[in-house]
């Protein structure tokens, strides 16, 4: 994939993420949080993988283990096993137009 892609892609996925603009932790969502981080492909741009935060929590969640419990138990543990199951799939090849269509609401995942 190119990079232009990859920086489209993560831009749709910061949009949909805070398209409410309600922070899980309360207030006003700016900051779309990875739970997995963006480096696993498999989850990068899985919608459940986003959260929205505002800039403080968004630090606080790396830093804070206490913010870090809170966040996983809003989560919820079934979201939290999806994504772990999601993350150990291999990545080898992405189809752009998946991932599109993924972020569109338009396909539940883009990993076949």
């Amino acid at each position: 994939m190119k990079k232009a892609q990859i920086k489209k892609l993560d831009r749709l996925f910061q949009q949909q993420v805070l398209k409410n603009r309600v922070s899980v932790l309360g207030g006003i969502a700016v900051v779309a949080h990875h739970f997995i981080g963006r480096s696993n492909l498999a989850t990068r741009w899985y919608l459940p993988n986003g959260v929205g935060l505002s800039h403080n929590q968004h630090q606080s969640v790396h830093s804070d283990t206490q913010i870090k419990q809170i966040l996983d138990t809003r989560l919820g543990k079934e979201r939290i096993a999806d994504l772990y199951q999601k993350s150990n799939i291999i990545a080898d090849y992405l189809y752009y137009d998946f991932i599109v269509e993924h972020l569109m609401g338009e396909r539940e995942y883009y990993i076949m």
